[in-house]
């Protein structure tokens, strides 16, 4: 997947050091829920399946949910913040529910 620019993770950092949770479902060209539906198939996973994987894998707070599609791959984006002031995205694949990355964010 992509490097993220630091401009997203300012907007998620506003947001968490508010005390705001920000938990999205729109990503780059899935803006219009017609386009959210007309992709997710009714045997995909849901956001709430791929919040609960995504905090299997990283225990803390969800502060962020997209759903973007890279390399051809449909995935929800799940930002986390642990205890340890750590953010993390992992990307859970839309269609299977695999965890496609777990990655550690820097700001």
């Amino acid at each position: 997947m992509r490097k993220t620019a630091i401009g997203k993770w300012a907007g998620i950092w506003l947001a968490v050091l508010g005390g705001g949770m920000s938990v999205h479902a729109t990503g780059h060209s899935f803006d219009q829920t017609k386009e959210i539906s007309a992709i997710i198939e009714p045997t995909d996973i849901t956001k709430e399946d791929a919040i609960r994987i995504a905090l299997q894998q990283v225990k803390g707070r969800v502060v962020h949910v997209e759903l973007e599609k890279d390399e051809g791959v449909l995935a929800y984006e799940i930002i986390i913040l642990t205890e340890q002031n750590q953010v993390f995205e992992i990307d859970v694949d839309v269609k299977t529910g695999k965890v496609i990355k777990v990655e550690s964010e820097s700001l």
